[in-house]
């Protein structure tokens, strides 16, 4: 695919050395594209930017050269993108497939390429030639002298290693749960943080509604731990009594879910029955779904769009016409954040409202008014570095997109944290303007490890000064969530630490041996 130089043959020799040392390889390979693009350089490598514009565009924003380096394009981008056009190999080294991964459609690798060998040259070449060396890393001072929160932790060391996969305040009883991902338990604390009791779980659970009245709630148990395709997520029926005693439904509502990982939970269709709006992510397969509540525990499945990726949605009204919509942020390759309106009919109209690169690792957004003009604004979180090109991206971070009144965004801040994971916008400080709260859990842990924990203070005229808390190392940040949790008018923090799982780079301390979560208990009243 890359290069004209590409076309001739490597000896026997040459292909063993290069396969054993990828850095040999490297050199090699970009040495040829010097020698053989001369004349491409010359023409600003226009076929090869019509070209993938062509081919990357059809199904997702094509990316940009400058957003990866060339490294990265090379050994680790392109060995996984050219098999799902039927390229396995370029210049005589395969691209490895595994065509026995869990849930992999049938045909998903074709046996015929889409595109010709000399072509996903010029791709190749465009993209070497295009990008940087490395990606260059500008970042702001974080001051570590927050004081607005008392930090406080449940007992530790633990038995296990913390893998905690979901936090939860409860403000109407004053408790805290959590989920530990490999025990398969469901925990709850009361504001103490004394654990009160705990339940037993079918499979990993990674969201929960629960009710302001002392009806039942919903559990989303989302299947194995691992990112594979499997379809044993769940919703199940959970009920919590004032003394935050657990009572887990013995049997499941829904089940077969395709990996979900996360729902909102509202009357979608006005007849006075909750509603599930499902993410099932998935990886080769998902789906963005709603279940209809047509009453006694049975769900009607309605499909909003049948492609991997959904990873968090918002309800809201984006119309005014006094009809619930549906905010989805979508990842997995076509990332952006679509509406779906909802007609008279009951039906949805899908909008994409922003589209972001496949490189951008979008995970999370909120609303929130920071103009003051009576329109929601859009904060969107990008730093999901579990993919194929796992190197720190200056892109990522928190970033402020203000709406114009009829759901246009325009970006107007960013704040760079490295694996942004997610972020929630509360007045914290109780000024009349929203704050930001974010965690990362891809934080650059070793140079700048402050990041996993920032607190942005609003000053007024999108001005935003970054916090965090000398405990931020004590864990790796995976979940978050605020609420008032003492009741006394100001909103508390709970950040859960999942210990485990793919990391880039060694920590300057033991992850493990950190408390399950973290509680910042605002002293602002």
């Amino acid at each position: 695919m890359i290069l004209r130089a590409a076309r001739g043959r490597l000896s026997f020799s040459q292909i063993q050395i290069l396969n054993q040392h990828p850095l040999k390889r490297l050199l090699f390979i970009a040495i040829t594209i010097s020698f053989a693009s001369c004349n491409v350089h010359e023409r600003k490598n226009e076929e090869g930017e019509k070209l993938s514009k062509l081919y990357c565009g059809s199904c997702h924003q094509a990316p940009r050269p400058s957003q990866l380096d060339k490294k990265t394009w090379l050994l680790s981008v392109f060995p996984k993108m050219g098999p799902r056009l039927g390229i396995y190999s370029y210049q005589g080294f395969p691209y490895e497939v595994n065509r026995n991964s869990p849930g992999l459609p049938k045909n998903y690798y074709p046996d015929s390429s889409s595109i010709s060998d000399d072509d996903w040259a010029k791709i190749v070449n465009y993209f070497y030639e295009e990008a940087p060396d490395s990606l260059n890393e500008k970042y702001s001072p974080i001051d570590t002298t927050l004081d607005r929160f008392e930090i406080k932790t449940p007992l530790f060391p633990n038995e296990t290693p913390p893998v905690t996969c979901l936090v939860k305040i409860d403000q109407k009883k004053r408790g805290i749960y959590i989920v530990h991902g490999t025990q398969l338990l469901l925990k709850s604390f009361d504001q103490n943080l004394k654990k009160i009791d705990e339940a037993k779980l079918k499979t990993v659970a990674v969201g929960l509604n629960l009710p302001d009245n002392n009806q039942s709630g919903l559990l989303l148990n989302m299947g194995a731990l691992t990112p594979y395709d499997v379809t044993h997520g769940s919703l199940q029926k959970i009920t919590v009594d004032k003394n935050l005693k657990i009572h887990l439904g013995d049997t499941l509502l829904e089940a077969g879910l395709p990996r979900p990982v996360h729902i909102s939970v509202g009357d979608v269709d006005g007849d006075n029955n909750e509603d599930v709006v499902v993410c099932g992510f998935g990886n080769f397969t998902g789906e963005l779904f709603w279940l209809r509540n047509a009453g006694n525990n049975t769900y009607e499945k309605k499909s909003l769009r049948n492609l991997p990726g959904a990873i968090q949605t918002l309800l809201t009204d984006i119309n005014n016409d006094n009809r619930i919509d549906i905010l989805a942020l979508m990842a997995q390759g076509d990332e952006g954040v679509f509406a779906y309106e909802q007609q008279r009919d009951g039906s949805f109209i899908e909008k994409k409202i922003l589209q972001f690169s496949p490189v951008a690792g979008s995970i999370a957004i909120d609303l929130a008014d920071f103009n003051k003009d009576g329109y929601p604004d859009l904060v969107y979180t990008s730093g999901d570095n579990a993919d194929y090109s796992k190197i720190l991206k200056p892109y990522h971070g928190v970033y402020i997109f203000i709406n114009d009144g009829h759901w246009n965004f325009k970006q107007e801040f960013f704040f760079p944290i490295n694996g942004c994971f997610k972020a929630i916008a509360k007045d914290f400080d109780l000024d009349g303007d929203y704050d930001i709260i974010t965690i990362a859990y891809f934080a650059d842990f070793k140079k700048r490890p402050e990041e996993s924990i920032v607190y942005l203070e609003n000053e007024g005229k999108m001005e935003f000064k970054p916090f965090t808390i000398p405990q931020h190392s004590l864990g790796r940040w995976l979940t978050l969530d605020a609420g008032d949790l003492d009741n006394d008018g100001d909103d508390d923090i709970v950040i859960g630490n999942m210990s485990i799982g793919p990391s880039n780079l060694t920590p300057n301390s033991d992850w493990r041996k950190g408390p399950e979560f973290l509680l910042l208990l605002n002293k602002t009243k």
